[in-house]
């Protein structure tokens, strides 16, 4: 039962949660894959982080060159599109950020997809994928998100396990409706159900 929670924490990006459960399921069954969803989980959160923090560990040179293909600020797709410093924690409706996409993060499992994007000021944020087909976004792809929804990820257990201070800014997108890929609206065909791994044993 615990190590389903740790799934659905994780999947929910409940890191801590997602941890502590993680805990209790080594109590009670230790033939379970605890710590190798254990590492893994935390280092998502640190490569994550340091790719936030960093830029993805891309030269600024590399860096300048890729964000100037990035159109400006302005009205398109119905919405405004703005930096990632004017976003608000919650719901950003009416508005649209788009940046570069300078890392790919894998993690326990492809729920969810973890992009870490760049603006034309070189802020970075973390971008969340649920219930999309993104195999094909990769490094240098320009990345448009709608109406997004904005909040700030942070494990405490996590960086207590690593040494690190673990908090960075992210953004859930909940299907390809609101994402715009090189450009181009991503259709029902990019729609991808999710399918976690349940463990049945019990514990």
């Amino acid at each position: 039962m615990y190590f389903n929670k740790a799934t659905v924490h994780y999947y929910l990006a409940e890191f801590d949660s997602a941890i502590a459960s993680l805990k209790h399921a080594a109590d009670l069954d230790p033939s379970l894959p605890v710590s190798e969803f254990w590492q893994t989980t935390v280092g998502l959160l640190v490569k994550v982080a340091r790719s936030v923090e960093g830029k993805g560990g891309m030269k600024r040179k590399r860096l300048v060159q890729m964000l100037k293909s990035i159109p400006p600020s302005g009205k398109r797709h119905d919405r405004d599109f703005v930096l990632l410093s004017a976003l608000q924690a919650g719901h950003n409706a009416g508005k649209a950020i788009e940046g570069k996409v300078v890392a790919v993060a894998d993690g326990v499992s492809s729920i969810p997809v973890v992009f870490v994007l760049a603006d034309k000021n070189m802020d970075c944020i973390a971008v969340m994928l649920y219930n999309v087909k993104a195999d094909k976004i990769t490094v240098g792809d320009t990345l448009a998100v709608l109406d997004p929804e904005k909040e700030t990820i942070e494990s405490r257990l996590a960086a207590l396990e690593s040494g690190q201070s673990l908090v960075f800014d992210a953004i859930k997108v909940k299907g390809p409706s609101a994402l715009i890929v090189n450009g181009a609206r991503l259709g029902d065909d990019h729609f991808s159900l999710p399918g976690l791994a349940i463990d049945t044993k019990g514990a």
